[in-house]
């Protein structure tokens, strides 16, 4: 089988699947999936309170950890770094960076739901079992973001305070 094309959303995974994706209460992320689909882009620039205030906790919200540990890691990394080389990086840098990110949350969520549909599909998966496959990976969980957000300050603050001790 051939590598899907992701700029083509009849290749994407179904609207329903993605509901089933996102879990119970995922009205939003169907308006986000119809406005994506319409113009033919995954990832199109939306705006959703929590991710655009606090990111991790957001990520935790929809379960995505791979997108939390690359961010968590990424900014702990960039902190000891300049830290341990006394280099100041201006907090416009993270800001920025976050923003960006918070405006692409929900596609990138979108691009993580195409990405496992379509391994699902290459495995030559029935319907029936794709679908039990995807139901509630991004389901929200309070209980998640809280641990998103106490997980990205506690890794980050560790690793910053690990790089002024060595300096």
């Amino acid at each position: 089988m051939s590598s899907p094309n992701i700029r083509d959303p009849e290749q994407w995974v179904p609207r329903e699947l993605f509901a089933a994706y996102c879990g119970e209460e995922s009205g939003s992320m169907l308006a986000y999936y119809d406005k994506a689909k319409t113009k033919r882009k995954a990832i199109v620039f939306s705006f959703d309170w929590l991710a655009f205030f606090v990111l991790p906790a957001w990520l935790g919200y929809r379960r995505q950890w791979a997108l939390w540990a690359t961010l968590t890691v990424s900014i702990a990394v960039i902190t000891a770094g300049a830290a341990l080389l006394d280099v100041h990086v201006p907090g416009g840098a993270f800001g920025g960076g976050l923003i960006a990110m918070a405006l692409m949350a929900r596609g990138l969520l979108l691009t993580s739901a195409n990405s496992l549909y379509s391994k699902l599909k290459q495995r030559g998966l029935a319907a029936d079992a794709i679908r039990a496959e995807l139901a509630n990976k991004a389901a929200p969980s309070v209980g998640l973001a809280i641990a998103g957000l106490l997980g990205a300050l506690v890794v980050q603050g560790l690793v910053a305070a690990l790089a002024r001790l060595a300096r």
